[in-house]
C-alpha cells in the first residue's frame, strides 16, 4: 500500500463509515485534548484521499480531541486503499489496541463478510483467530436487543451470551438474563442453569424467607405466661415471672417450685393455645 504524511485540515476529513468503534469516552477525549495542546499530536491518523478531501480510516479518538484542542490541521498518514482495506485496516487496529467489546467485534466482522464478501476463514486469518471465534463473535449480534445492550455496556462478557444462544427462546433468553444479573452468575454457572433448562429442569425460583415474627407476636407469648402465673396463684400454687424488655429483645423468666406439676400444666396450656 501506498502512503505520504503531511498535515491534513481536520474540516477535510470525514469519518469512517466502516469504524467498529461505537463507544468514546467524553472524559478520555478531554484528557487526550489537554496532552495534545501540551505535546502534540504524537501518532498520526490515518486517512484515504476520496472527491475533493480525505476520509478517516483510523484514529477518530484522536481526531475528535484535536478538534476539542481547537486545532484545525492534524498530521496524517494518507493511504492508497480501496473500501474493503478501509474496513479491514479500521478493524485491525482497533483489535490491535483492545478497543472493541464483543458485539462492536461482531458487528465489524458481519460489514467484512455481508458487505465486502469476505469469508469467516479469510476475516480469522486478517485479525490473528480462530474461525469458531469469528463465527461465535458474529452470532451474538442474534440476542435479543436488551442482551446485546448488556454485552455492550459490559454488564455480561461474551461467555454469557454464548450460553444464552443455546436457549431456544427469546422469552427464556430474557428470563435466564434477568436471573444472571440477580444473582451475579459466573459463565460457568449460566452454562450449567442453560444446560439444566435444556435437559428439562425448570428455573428455579429464590426461595421466600419465613416471616419472622416480631414483637408485637412475642407479646402474645409475654400475654399467656402472665394469664398461667394469675391462674396460678388464684389456685394457691407458687411461680414468679420476671420480665424485661431492650431495645431488641423481650426476655421473660418464669420459676415454678419443683414438683408443682399443676403450675407446670397451665404455663404450658397457655403458652401452646397461642400457636
Amino acid at each position: 500500500m501506498e502512503r505520504e504524511i503531511q498535515l491534513v485540515e481536520i474540516e477535510k476529513i470525514i469519518t469512517n463509515p466502516f469504524q467498529p468503534r461505537k463507544d468514546f469516552d467524553n472524559d478520555g477525549i478531554k484528557e487526550l485534548s489537554e496532552s495534545i495542546k501540551k505535546h502534540g499530536v504524537i501518532q498520526p491518523v490515518i486517512v484515504r484521499r476520496i472527491n475533493d478531501g480525505f476520509q478517516l480510516i483510523s484514529g477518530e479518538r484522536r481526531m475528535r480531541a484535536c478538534k476539542e484542542a481547537g486545532l484545525s490541521e492534524v498530521p496524517a498518514i494518507i493511504m492508497n486503499i480501496d473500501g474493503v482495506d478501509v474496513a479491514e485496516v479500521s478493524l485491525i487496529e482497533n483489535m490491535q489496541r483492545k478497543d472493541l467489546n464483543c458485539i462492536e467485534e461482531g458487528i465489524a466482522f458481519a460489514i467484512l463478510k455481508k458487505k465486502f464478501g469476505m469469508t469467516q476463514d479469510e476475516i480469522a486469518e486478517k485479525i490473528g483467530k480462530s474461525r469458531p471465534y469469528v463465527t461465535n463473535t458474529i452470532r451474538l449480534l442474534e440476542l435479543p436487543e436488551e442482551a446485546r445492550n448488556l454485552l455492550f455496556e459490559g454488564k455480561l462478557s461474551a461467555g454469557h451470551g454464548r450460553a444464552l444462544l443455546s436457549l431456544p427462546n427469546v422469552e427464556l433468553i430474557k428470563e435466564v438474563t434477568v436471573r444472571i444479573l440477580r444473582e451475579s452468575m459466573s459463565v460457568r454457572q449460566t452454562e450449567k442453569l442453560v444446560q439444566g433448562i435444556l435437559s428439562g429442569e425448570k428455573i428455579s425460583k429464590p426461595r421466600k424467607q419465613k416471616p419472622v415474627k416480631n414483637f408485637k407476636d412475642a407479646r402474645l407469648y409475654f400475654n399467656a405466661v402472665k394469664k398461667a402465673l394469675k391462674d396460678i396463684k388464684s389456685a394457691g400454687g407458687k411461680a414468679d415471672i420476671i420480665e424485661r424488655e431492650t431495645e431488641d429483645y423481650l426476655e421473660i423468666v418464669v420459676r415454678i417450685p419443683r414438683g408443682d406439676t399443676m403450675a407446670n400444666s397451665l404455663v404450658s396450656k397457655e403458652v401452646d393455645s397461642v400457636d
